[in-house]
């Protein structure tokens, strides 16, 4: 995985006050998961960049870069995101 993802990652936690348990559970996954995503082991499954991207908007950065890695496109990401803020 890319310095800069792993990097990402961590910042976007940092940015909402989070340790590594309370962000693990917005994936559920546990923190171990998210240690290996911060140090560059196991990369985020789809569903979990979707969610990163989502998170990175929120906190200011830009979450393309987390949706492309997931290999949607941006009308693909934008009816996801629209369905889930109806649920």
């Amino acid at each position: 995985m890319a310095v800069n993802m792993r990097k990402q990652i961590e910042q976007i936690r940092h940015k909402m006050s989070m340790n590594q348990t309370q962000f693990a559970k917005l994936f559920e996954v546990s923190a171990m998961t998210v240690s290996r995503w911060e140090r560059g082991g196991n990369p985020p499954g789809a569903r979990e960049l979707l969610i990163l991207g989502r998170l990175a908007n929120r906190v200011g950065s830009n979450g393309w870069h987390f949706w492309e890695r997931a290999g949607i496109t941006r009308t693909e990401c934008e009816r996801a995101l629209n369905g889930a803020k109806k649920h």
